[in-house]
């Protein structure tokens, strides 16, 4: 639990890190009795110190105290609602955060990723505001709105950093045709985030820019944006998107971060917000964005923050809503010829959709007007659909407006694209994704899905479900690459099913769900190696990792060196691999609960392919889980294999009793060893736990790798290793 302490005699707030102490509260407050305590600064401290002793009901009451009589301190009330929350008293949890956010707490972004702070944190009613801070707000969001001419930039903007007396921090924007520039001018002290060792999306300081789809005309916050991040990371410029599906930073390197000094010797940082990123929004369909920048620095053990607009979830991209400034475009301002269009929904469903069209043209008269369906190749999916109409521009700014019919398509992603020819002669196309869904269509995929194998059904249950979930969970104009990527492999599957009456592909990959631990649904991704007689029986290879969100580069390099590998070529009577690489659901932290997973998934994949045993690779920290379903499933596992790096630690202490006892007896199966010793020679355990195998009797064979360990290097050799003859099969 990040708790947060102020220290008084400097006047600054720092947090205190309490979790290894919290491991061991116990719920017995201190036998000696608490002496009164006068000053605030004793007080606080006294709290702390019985946290660090254990009592942590204890704290709790001496906190309630602490911010009764000092009402106003925001991150005590967060530390009382922390403890609140863990006592089990949630709804007065809730009170007490807002009530913290009521007097300024402005770190929600690490309270959404405090343990203590689950199902708190993210409550909606956390972004209500009572009337005066919401007129405040209001105030302030329109004060501080910006006109944009093309091309021009900005008047700069002083960011508000809480010190009047503090050199400003200001921030300035241009629409370009490539997207928004933001221009930050940091001066002293604000520049020090460009000391971070961390980008900023990895806790380090930086900036921060959401760009929000604003609610209403009269709104401070909006539910639909983008947060981007930009700092430093070892010693160059770095940006990133957050995607908000994935509930991950995805690093961006065309958005052209450029440094320099000014002047008075202050750092300018210069980024491009792209349009395409944004897709479907953009200034000449949504002539008014929202917008906000705040630069974070660190400062005696804390962050400080300049910001345009105050906003305690700034750094927190996953919450529900963040706070702007209006950020508006002036379209006559662009004399090029230009065409933007807009659709209330992504999804269509039972009713047309209206599109609404802006046209810039930079000449009065007669243009043409085409809509066109294609394909997510680009081919056209209706034979007449030559549908275009003249149409009467004048000079500038024109809206065009007609209703679009999708009735006669199936269910599916498309491209809509709408063509405009310029009285000049000068022709632009704007296309968007649209997802139709005809209506029932989900009824209709849960029949096909009951008249599958029973063991094949819990996986398109699963993927039907996500479908499902995708739409309730859309945003009317958001992208719909979500939910149309989760509907064409639905689809595709069910395509397969009807054509063999499987959904397992001959040869390929494929994405199934199994049971895993306490029977929750868990994802893998398997590959299929060729098997040109089909006689050959099959070998699972089940390869265990921790890199979330990167099993499909896995299963990737894997097929490209089976595909494309120089290997040798398999005999009739030689097994069929098939690698089975199970998708992390979360990042486990220890060995215990990576082994609790791969067993479910060994013991589903055994079963569902039909196969006596097993070969288990271990990448680096999954290493020791690997080896513990070898000792754990001697007749199910053949063969190991251990990638050793930094992050091989099996041991959460210095002793390694419990290892002896699971490493024992030895299994028959071999273990291939492959040691990076670039990594492992002065990080993790990998040492002491090669040398336990041995003495427990283990058959291990070792062999060293120059450079660092990556999932391309596992790749490439565990595909080798498993087409290597071996007599224990």
């Amino acid at each position: 639990m990040p708790l947060r302490m102020k220290a008084r005699s400097r006047g600054t707030m720092f947090p205190a890190i309490l979790a290894a102490l919290l491991t061991t509260l116990v719920s017995v407050p201190p036998s000696r009795s608490q002496p009164a305590i006068a000053g605030e600064a004793d007080f606080s401290a006294a709290i702390f110190d019985t946290l660090g002793s254990g009592h942590w009901q204890a704290a709790l009451t001496m906190l309630r105290e602490f911010n009764r009589r000092f009402p106003g301190d925001p991150d005590m009330l967060y530390n009382q609602a922390c403890l609140e929350n863990r006592s089990g008293d949630t709804d007065q949890a809730h009170k007490t955060l807002k009530n913290a956010l009521d007097a300024g707490f402005a770190e929600m972004g690490s309270a959404l990723q405090d343990p203590d702070m689950q199902g708190v944190a993210d409550d909606p009613a956390l972004f209500t505001v009572v009337p005066a801070v919401r007129d405040s707000l209001l105030r302030q969001s329109m004060g501080r709105a910006t006109m944009l001419d093309f091309q021009i930039w900005s008047d700069p903007m002083d960011l508000d950093t809480g010190d009047p007396s503090a050199a400003p921090c200001r921030v300035r924007f241009r629409w370009m045709p490539a997207g928004l520039r933001v221009e930050i001018t940091a001066a002293e002290p604000w520049d020090d985030f460009t000391l971070s060792d961390l980008p900023p999306w990895n806790g380090g300081a930086g900036i921060v820019v959401n760009l929000v789809v604003p609610d209403s005309a009269a709104s401070f916050s909006g539910s639909n944006g983008f947060s981007f991040a930009c700092g430093f990371e070892k010693g160059a410029t770095a940006t990133a998107l957050y995607l908000t599906r994935q509930n991950l930073w995805q690093r961006l390197t065309d958005m052209d971060p450029k440094t320099k000094s000014d002047p008075q010797g202050g750092v300018v940082y210069a980024v491009t917000l792209l349009w395409p990123v944004i897709a479907p929004f953009h200034p000449l369909s949504d002539p008014v964005l929202g917008i906000n920048v705040q630069v974070r620095r660190r400062a005696d053990f804390r962050f400080a923050e300049a910001a345009l607009m105050p906003d305690p979830w700034a750094w927190a991209p996953n919450a529900a809503r963040h706070r702007y400034a209006p950020l508006r475009f002036n379209r006559s301002s662009l004399n090029e010829a230009a065409i933007m269009g807009r659709l209330p929904d992504s999804i269509s469903g039972s009713d047309p959709l209206k599109l609404s069209l802006t046209v810039i043209s930079p000449s009065a008269g007669e243009g043409r007007l085409s809509v066109a369906f294609n394909d997510q190749a680009g081919q056209p999916v209706l034979r007449d659909e030559a549908n275009s109409q003249t149409v009467v521009l004048s000079q500038g700014v024109n809206a065009l407006s007609r209703l679009v019919d999708f009735s006669p398509l199936a269910t599916g992603p498309y491209l809509l694209r709408v063509g405009i020819r310029f009285p000049s002669g000068k022709e632009s196309v704007w296309a968007t994704s649209v997802l139709r869904i005809v209506p029932g269509w989900l009824d209709g995929v849960q029949e096909q899905i009951d008249r599958l194998p029973a063991a094949e059904q819990p996986t398109l249950r699963y993927i039907r479900n996500a479908v499902e979930e995708a739409l309730a969970q859309h945003r009317p104009r958001s992208n719909p690459g979500p939910a149309s990527k989760t509907i064409r492999d639905i689809q595709a599957m069910l395509r397969q099913a009807a054509a063999t009456g499987s959904i397992m592909p001959d040869q390929g990959s494929v994405s199934l769900v199994y049971p895993g631990p306490a029977k929750q649904p868990r994802l893998c991704t398997l590959y299929l190696t060729p098997d040109s007689t089909g006689t050959r029986r099959p070998l699972p290879v089940l390869v265990l990792h921790r890199a979330k969100s990167r099993e499909g580069f896995l299963i990737d390099r894997i097929a490209r060196n089976v595909e494309f590998g120089k290997l040798v070529p398999s005999g009739a009577g030689d097994p069929r691999p098939i690698y089975v690489v199970p998708h992390p659901a979360s990042a486990p932290s220890c060995a215990e609960e990576d082994a609790e997973e791969g067993r479910a998934c060994l013991a589903w994949c055994l079963e569902f392919l039909g196969a006596d045993r097993a070969d288990v690779v271990g990448i680096d920290a999954t290493g020791s889980a690997a080896l513990r379903l070898a000792a754990a499933e001697p007749p199910r596992v053949s063969r190991t294999l251990l990638f050793a790096g930094r992050q091989l630690q099996p041991w959460s202490g210095t002793g390694d009793p419990d290892w002896e006892s699971l490493l024992k007896p030895p299994p028959t199966g071999p273990v291939t060893w492959i040691d990076f010793p670039d990594e492992s020679g002065s990080v993790g355990q990998g040492t002491r736990l090669l040398a336990l195998l041995r003495k427990n009797g283990w058959r291990v064979s070792e062999s060293t790798a120059q450079g660092g360990l990556s999932l391309s290097q596992a790749a490439d050799r565990l595909v080798r290793w498993t087409v290597a003859p071996d007599s224990t099969r």
